[in-house]
């Protein structure tokens, strides 16, 4: 398994840095749901409001088969709760089954009705967003039990403006585990509360963390800069609806590719449609999504290697800096 990945990662490196070609997404956002228990005020309504239901279990799997005959390696279970569908391990299973690192974010509200162990050993990073806006802060009392659980956790800490002041108490209670945790400033997303952080306070904020408390931070400085200086969208990241539906290039500019219950996703991203619907990347404003943003940055070596070196280290030692 463990060669199987690697050998994914390495082909992805070859094509995009040896032919220069930043059109083979290294990582898949699959949306198992659009429902969720909670209502953020920073948050899409889209992530939450049951628009598109999800597919059975056998349909979902073979999603998830046609997902893997690609060049991504690695797959994010998101929602939505992705913690609302019952077959969730066995979806991990599939996908590890496929080679592909494993991600779930979720709120964490009902993470500990699961069986930690048995999820642990199918997923690689377990990403939970703690913060206020969550009404969740409670979890971080619960972070021992996840490392006791052999969990690698990564916590998403929502930034606003009226946030960003607090934010250094919760990178301490992150570093107490030797876990990550990854700052994210608000998207002021149409019709919803105007939260977004100042972007020159922000960068300040988390260039003054990063010096203090090294990889428990894991916002690269390439993402920080893009962040407040813009970027330019290279698409290595794609978005799957739960019916299946590859959203292309982004759920911001783009539209619906193509179903990945009927074709693979290396055949929908190699046809003529696809590079017609990837032009738009280069026109208008990018739409400052943090995966988009994290993996553009990317497209240089200097910019992988600064992203790459600490998060494979993570990977071997179980532990952040």
């Amino acid at each position: 398994m463990f060669v199987n990945r690697n050998l994914r990662i390495l082909l992805w490196l070859a094509r995009n840095y040896g032919l220069g070609k930043y059109d083979w997404p290294a990582y898949i956002t699959f949306k198992t749901t659009t429902v969720c228990n909670l209502r953020c005020a920073y948050c899409n309504p889209t992530y939450w409001n049951g628009s598109i239901l999800p597919v059975d279990t056998p349909r979902t799997l073979k999603i998830i088969d046609n997902m893997a005959k690609s060049s991504a390696f690695v797959l994010s279970f998101e929602g939505g709760e992705p913690t609302l569908r019952p077959d969730l391990i066995d979806l991990l299973k599939r996908a590890h089954e496929n080679s592909f690192y494993t991600f779930v974010t979720t709120n964490g509200t009902r993470l500990f009705d699961l069986p930690l162990h048995q999820l642990a050993e199918n997923l690689d990073y377990l990403h939970i967003s703690i913060d206020e806006y969550h009404n969740n802060m409670r979890l971080f009392d619960k972070l021992g039990i996840l490392r006791e659980a052999g969990l690698k956790v990564n916590v998403q800490t929502v930034v606003s403006s009226k946030t960003l002041s607090r934010l250094e108490e919760k990178v301490k209670r992150v570093r107490e585990h030797k876990f990550k945790l990854l700052a994210m400033p608000v998207i002021d997303y149409p019709g919803n509360m105007r939260l977004s952080p100042d972007p020159a306070a922000y960068r300040a904020e988390l260039q003054r963390l990063k010096g203090i408390y090294g990889g428990t931070l894991n916002n690269s400085m390439d993402y920080i800069d893009a962040w407040s200086g813009g970027y330019e969208c290279k698409s290595m990241a794609v978005q799957v609806e739960p019916n299946g539906d590859l959203v292309y290039p982004c759920d911001f500019k783009g539209g619906v590719l193509g179903n990945l219950a009927e074709y693979s996703l290396g055949e929908l991203l190699s046809c003529d449609k696809a590079k017609k619907m990837k032009s738009v990347c280069s026109t208008g404003k990018p739409c400052g999504q943090y995966l988009h943003m994290q993996t553009s940055a990317m497209a240089s070596i200097g910019g992988l290697v600064r992203y790459g070196v600490p998060m494979m280290k993570w990977t071997l030692s179980g532990r952040a800096d």
